[in-house]
């Protein structure tokens, strides 16, 4: 689905108005029912509903959303927050059609204790009070009621967005707090960060009379994944395959101080579906590895290195026979001869291939390993790992993680998964796709080692790099899901039980894909 920010989402607007023909009235009137509808969750006949109202479009689809909810029997009061003298065309209009309803009309109280009572008395608000054009922070009057509604047990229901908060950079930390936001036609850039993502609480998406192909421009570059998306990614598993079928994996990785990241990655490629993993790790890891997994391959060069060395042609020849893909950089260290490692490994493997963890680490690094990076590439960083990419600090990237992606990719010329809190994967054609944010099963270390693992399985089964990362992230969402379920507190989770949940994940997806016939 994709994703609009402010800019585009006025575009789409404009474009209904002027070039299809459809008036902005009729546009008003579908969304502001639409958002009446929406609060039937949070209040019935007869409860009583207070809409904040602003003076432009959002405060015209409030007062249309109060007309709606008191012709249906809802004891309605509407406060115009900033008056009604300059009210915008549109709302103005709405504003006087909901002068002959049965909605009662109320004014701002002066207090702050009138203002907390009249809040309490309601049994839902409706925040129509700023739109996506509205930019932080948050000004008079409506600051107050901000601060006023942040201590208010009241349930809010936000029209479009909260007000105060950014739709485009997700930032407003004094954004009003909603339970849930009816936003029309498309989901907000700035919903889809973490600071929005809080803010609004559940996401209601409505469509009006937007035409559906402005809806699906190729022009609009942002998305966010879908559950129908997602499953049509899912790549053919034949009745009739075997292991050959399904690629064989090559996974590089660990070190003597960090033996588990071979484990984790490993296992992460197994349960991905792949039909192979041979696992190349330095000698002090083969013992733990070769007891941890025994359906992999363990490859045994007889280097006695606690980290991965440069091999010889002929060990080269012998180590990438028949592989498909290859993971590179869970818990390898940094170390020279890893570093001439990667070099070789870059030289002589020109299929798909993950880099993570330190791999990333020695791409930031070094120039000539930069110079050396494929389309078909897909690399994996979290915000720290993405600042050393890019030169900047992980302050700048959390702060416009969008932007971030997007310059990786400029940078880099491969898809990059820039992880954390809802994971985006950015492609070298200009997109940028959303994932919906796991549970707190997978903030802690080793995750990535799981998530580097079944991106290369699903390389290694014939995905596109983009797709694989982009379902590689989306089954470990549902895995941490099924993981915390049943009563399990995230806190005493381990990455081994969100990886024990992956075929369940899996078994999900392919539960929503339609038989063939």
């Amino acid at each position: 689905m994709k994703v609009a920010t402010t800019e585009e989402m006025r575009e789409i607007d404009r474009r209904t108005i002027e070039e299809r023909g459809i008036p902005g009235r009729d546009l008003m009137e579908q969304a502001g029912t639409k958002i009446a509808l929406g609060l039937s969750g949070f209040a019935e006949p007869g409860d009583a509903v207070l809409v904040l109202c602003g003076r432009g479009n959002n405060g015209g689809d409030g007062f249309v959303a109060a007309r709606v909810l008191a012709n249906s029997e809802f004891q309605v009061y509407v406060l115009p927050v900033a008056g009604t003298e300059n009210l915008s065309g549109d709302a103005r209009w709405a504003f006087e059609q909901v002068q002959g309803c049965r909605a009662r009309l109320i004014d701002l109280p002066e207090s702050d204790d009138d203002l907390r009572e009249l809040f309490r008395d309601a049994d839902v608000i409706l925040d129509a009070m700023l739109g996506t054009g509205s930019k932080p922070p948050l000004r008079a009057p409506y600051d107050r009621i901000a601060r006023i509604l942040a201590h208010t047990p009241t349930p809010i229901v936000a029209a479009d967005i909260p007000s105060g908060l950014d739709a485009t950079s997700g930032a407003g930390e004094d954004a009003v707090q909603a339970a849930l936001t009816v936003t029309i036609g498309l989901p907000k850039l700035g919903m889809l960060t973490a600071n929005g993502w809080k803010k609004c609480g559940r996401v209601r998406i409505e469509p009006i009379q937007f035409p559906r192909d402005l809806l699906e421009d190729d022009a609009l570059c942002f998305e966010t994944l879908t559950m129908d998306e997602v499953v049509r990614l899912l790549p053919d598993r034949p009745r009739d395959g075997h292991k050959g079928t399904f690629g064989l994996v090559l996974v590089c990785a660990g070190s003597k101080a960090m033996p588990g990241a071979s484990v984790v990655s490993g296992e992460g490629a197994l349960r991905s579906g792949a039909g192979l993993v041979r696992m190349h790790v330095p000698l002090a890891n083969r013992l733990i590895v070769g007891q941890a997994l025994p359906e992999a391959l363990l490859a045994v060069f007889g280097q006695e290195d606690d980290t991965l060395a440069p091999l010889g042609d002929a060990q080269w020849e012998e180590l990438l026979a028949k592989t498909s893909s290859v993971v590179f950089g869970p818990g390898v260290s940094r170390d020279e001869a890893v570093l001439g490692f990667f070099h070789q490994l870059l030289d002589h493997f020109e299929g798909p291939m993950v880099i993570d963890a330190d791999g990333l680490s020695l791409v930031a690094e070094h120039e000539a390993i930069r110079r050396k990076l494929r389309p078909n590439c897909v690399l994996t960083p979290h915000p720290g790992e993405a600042a050393r990419l890019l030169g900047c600090s992980t302050g700048d990237v959390q702060s416009d993680r969008w932007g971030a992606a997007r310059e990786l990719v400029s940078t880099l010329r491969c898809p990059v998964l820039l992880k954390g809190f809802g994971s985006l994967v950015a492609r070298p054609d200009g997109r940028v796709t959303h994932c919906p944010p796991a549970t707190t099963a997978l903030a802690r270390g080793s995750s990535g080692d799981m998530l580097a693992g079944m991106v290369g399985g699903l390389l290694a089964q014939g995905m596109e790099p983009a797709e694989a990362a982009l379902l590689g992230t989306f089954v470990g969402v549902v895995a941490s899901d099924k993981a915390g379920a049943g009563g399990r507190s995230t806190r005493g989770l381990r990455v081994l039980d969100v990886m024990a949940q992956i075929s369940a994940a899996f078994a999900e997806l392919e539960s929503h894909r339609q038989p063939n016939l």
